[in-house]
């Protein structure tokens, strides 16, 4: 058995690599409607549909509807991929232009 990690056949890729289909979802950020961009930023967060369907003051059904949206319009299969993304993408607005 290997004994670093750098050696397993399974490792996760290092920091430094995006997921395979991270660049296209980024740049597919932009077809978002205004509300669901508002519903994708808070996915990060942890938060379930009730918490943000009570902080945006609309209902857990809306925001079921708006991440089955954000994840056909980003071509991404899970919820957590769509956390990562945002992630990302929080991070490159915080960059400077």
């Amino acid at each position: 058995m290997p004994s670093s990690r750098s050696e397993r056949p399974h490792a996760a890729p290092p920091p430094t690599e995006r997921p395979r289909g991270m660049d296209t979802a980024l740049t597919a950020v932009d077809r978002l409607s205004d509300r669901e961009l508002q519903v994708f930023l808070r996915l990060p967060t942890g938060d379930s549909n009730r918490e943000i369907a009570r902080s945006l003051g609309i209902t857990e059904r809306t925001v079921r509807f708006h991440v089955a949206a954000i994840l056909q319009k980003l071509a991404l299969r899970s919820r957590v991929e769509a956390a990562v993304v945002a992630y990302a993408h929080r991070g490159m607005a915080a960059l400077p232009r």
